[in-house]
């Protein structure tokens, strides 16, 4: 992934703070550190003699300067009876409502994993609003996402929604098959002719970087 990545372009890791502590040793050799975003976990439980365990690492890193990087806005929360703000942001209230709330690198306003009854696979399947995010702070139309381990194709749908273009990889023809489904539903995609062990799935505009 390193290799392929080109100047200025980003990679995302998602993964449980254990093996995103190991891989981020090596990535701090080969790229430049952004973030470790923490996303919150909902509901887990407590393992052994370790602390409640609370959120996913989603580890951000750059070839260089980035060549596209955009800070999100979020809407304030606000109750669901009166619709009134429901954290108080002192003399920035106004501010808040008018331009809304910076992205910061702890995630604690969507789910870590699809809930069960919403999933396309029986997998682990990230949500759309997840990838979506990713896909707004270091995406572009026309630009590359690459995902090596598309699974259901989460990224790829969030990638064609906003114009990009996407390579996608998987051994399980299984996996890829549901992607198709999905993505035939937002956009017109093939899917190149299997190969030992990976298969591909690609748009058809190609792979321009």
């Amino acid at each position: 992934m390193v290799r392929t990545l080109k100047p200025g372009g980003a990679l995302f890791l998602y993964h449980l703070p254990y093996w995103a502590s190991r891989l981020s040793q090596d990535l701090h050799k080969l790229l430049e550190f952004r973030h470790w975003i923490a996303v919150a976990m909902k509901s887990s439980f407590a393992r052994g003699n370790r602390l409640y365990p609370a959120h996913y690492g989603l580890l951000y890193f750059t070839k260089g300067t980035p060549s596209v990087f955009h800070r999100p806005k979020l809407q304030p929360k606000r109750c669901r009876s009166c619709r009134a703000l429901v954290k108080d942001y002192g003399g920035y209230t106004s501010i808040i409502e008018q331009k809304g709330i910076n992205l910061s690198d702890v995630w604690d306003d969507l789910s870590p994993v699809r809930h069960k009854v919403r999933k396309n696979s029986s997998g682990n399947e990230l949500p759309t609003t997840l990838t979506d995010r990713v896909v707004s702070i270091a995406g572009t139309p026309g630009g590359l996402l690459l995902d090596p381990f598309a699974g259901s194709g989460t990224c790829l749908v969030s990638a064609s929604a906003v114009g990009m273009t996407f390579l996608g990889n998987d051994s399980s023809q299984k996996a890829l098959d549901i992607s198709l489904a999905r993505l035939r539903r937002v956009a017109a995609v093939s899917a190149s002719p299997p190969t030992s062990p990976s298969r591909t799935l690609r748009s058809k505009g190609g792979t321009r970087a």
